[in-house]
């Protein structure tokens, strides 16, 4: 045999090796290809946040900013509309700091893209949709648009808003079966409370103080500081030190703490868009501290003011105590005014809830909490929630009572007693608010709704009435989302009306089941960082990834 022959037939399985090869290849990469359009079909598919409607929870196109003063960062609407205004304005005007209202000048900043999520598309085939979910679903009047928004109405319910808080009963049920849907019910979902941290809007952080003291002018803008020694010598500063075992006393003054526009209707986000929304005053806060008692003995006591369950609209001061060897108490009481002050009327404090905690260790600083949120009052101690005491009012009385006046609740307070104390990271947040009608025009009440103002209480229409496989859905940044308060029947695309919604009186702001995408769950991608003050944002954000709540 020659070496030519021998080296043809050594060719032959080397060739023949090579196309086995390629075609592996080949097959391993159209598999991939159909494996990733059926994931993306069915399990996981990334979408990119277009708009502010779910702001600050999700941004869409926004402007980053540092505050030149207090270094509190925010960001705002960088949507086309939104952005041209911004980059209108003088440079005395941008953006405000809702902190310490200092005028930042926008320079160079350029608009960041929205972040992009993942979204769960098949955990509504195996299980129900939850309340306060952030969902993905197809706009009803216009079905190529993919909407983001939270769930807020479930099949067969009826659903009002009033006062910024929704109330939800059976769809066939009587009046006395409304109830207010409760944003820290772990029946309804299983992160009730990290939806409702998720939601707290920050009004005041005593780390974010400008430098400047509020003296500078410019632009208009005015800083005090708004808490106020009542009683006791305090040391105000980043943290707030009592160095007296006798009683100290701090009062919040929101109307310190507005911006140019009431903080009650007003988010950062929002400024360059519209501020000349209708007043909707909230009672719903958070008043938190870290509390490092410096001596044994101390007793702190964090206070806000509420109705509570006075359905006569009398205001109340609610109260969490606690105390050295961590004692835990929730109380309710009237005030009067006294040399100017209020106190407590005698014989009218009730103790709501108690409870035995860890003592208060000395020198360390122990996160103090109260929130009133929802029909519901809570005190937590080192991120555990110690107690927690609900009410449900009477429908009639909770529609006809007066609204707060903007101006004068809440009322917070923060008191201590016993021993010096130092108070570090001192916080008040207010609750989203779902508001009740358009900014323009005024007189535009929204579906489901009911508004009060000026001592009146107007129905906008009927509530909301979800059918059997249908859904109601609102945007976090409720001032600007364009939601079923505000869709119109008009505008309903006609095949989704005649396919999906024939009955006419079911068929108002609502989501048809065969709509909804999916679950939002995790943003993966936020805006990046830019790679020079004016140069392109390419260098990814990961302190920014986050799961969605």
């Amino acid at each position: 045999m020659t070496d030519r022959s021998k080296a043809s037939r050594t060719a032959r399985p080397r060739s023949a090796s090579t196309n086995d090869a390629i075609k592996e290849t080949l097959e391993s990469v159209v598999i991939a290809f159909i494996l990733a359009f059926v994931f993306r079909a069915y399990v996981v598919e990334a979408f990119v946040i277009p708009t502010g409607s779910m702001a600050p929870t999700l941004l869409g196109q926004h402007y980053p900013v540092q505050c030149r003063q207090c270094t509190y960062r925010f960001k705002f609407d960088g949507s086309s509309k939104a952005g041209q205004r911004a980059r209108s304005l003088s440079g005395d005007r941008n953006p405000i700091c809702p902190m310490c209202h200092f005028p930042n000048v926008l320079g160079g900043n350029r608009v960041r893209a929205g972040d992009r999520i993942l979204i769960h598309k098949y955990i509504y085939s195996i299980s129900a949709p939850r309340r306060w979910d952030v969902v993905v679903f197809k706009n009803p009047n216009e079905p190529t648009q993919n909407y983001i928004k939270r769930l807020v109405g479930l099949p067969d319910e009826s659903l009002l808003i009033i006062e910024g808080n929704v109330y939800v009963k059976p769809r066939e049920a009587g009046d006395d079966r409304w109830r207010i849907a409760r944003k820290t019910d772990s029946r309804e979902n299983p992160h009730a409370t990290r939806i409702q941290r998720v939601l707290w809007q920050p009004v005041y952080h005593s780390r974010f103080r400008p430098r400047d003291r509020g003296l500078n002018a410019k632009g208009g803008r005015r800083w005090n500081m708004p808490w106020s020694p009542e009683v006791g010598d305090w040391k105000l500063g980043r943290a707030f030190v009592h160095d007296s075992a006798n009683a100290g006393l701090l009062t919040f003054d929101f109307a310190d703490q507005s911006p140019p526009y009431d903080f009650l209707k007003w988010y950062a986000y929002n400024q360059h868009t519209h501020n000349t929304w209708l007043e909707q005053p909230i009672e719903d806060v958070r008043v938190a501290a870290s509390v490092q008692p410096l001596d044994a003995n101390l007793v702190v006591r964090l206070r806000t003011t509420t109705r509570l369950d006075r359905v006569d609209g009398t205001v109340l001061a609610l109260e969490a105590a606690v105390q050295a060897d961590g004692k835990v108490t929730l109380s309710a009481f009237e005030t009067t005014e006294q040399d100017g002050r209020k106190v407590e009327t005698p014989d009218t404090r009730r103790v709501l809830a108690e409870a035995d905690g860890s003592p208060l260790p000395v020198g360390v600083a122990t996160p103090i909490e109260l929130w009133y949120v929802d029909q519901e009052a809570s005190v937590w101690v080192d991120g555990e929630r110690m107690l927690v005491w609900q009410f449900e009012l009477d429908f009639t009385a909770l529609c006809e009572r007066r609204p707060l006046e903007a101006r004068r609740y809440p009322q917070v307070e923060i008191e201590v007693n016993g021993a010096p104390v130092a108070l570090h990271d001192l916080e008040v947040d207010r609750d989203i608010a779902y508001t009740s009608a358009k900014p323009r025009p005024l007189d535009k009440p929204g579906r489901g709704t009911m508004v009060k103002y000026h001592g009146e209480t107007r129905f906008a229409g009927e509530p909301v009435h979800i059918a059997p496989e249908q859904f109601f859905c609102l945007g976090d940044n409720s001032p600007l989302s364009h939601d079923g308060r505000f869709w119109e029947e008009k505008n309903l695309a006609p095949w989704i009306r005649q396919t999906m919604l024939p009955d006419e009186s079911h068929r108002f702001g609502v989501v048809p089941e065969d709509l909804m995408i999916g679950k939002a769950f995790f943003v993966y991608f936020p805006a990046p960082y830019p790679i020079s003050s004016n140069g392109a944002a390419v260098v990814p954000n990961f302190g920014e990834m986050r799961f969605i709540r």
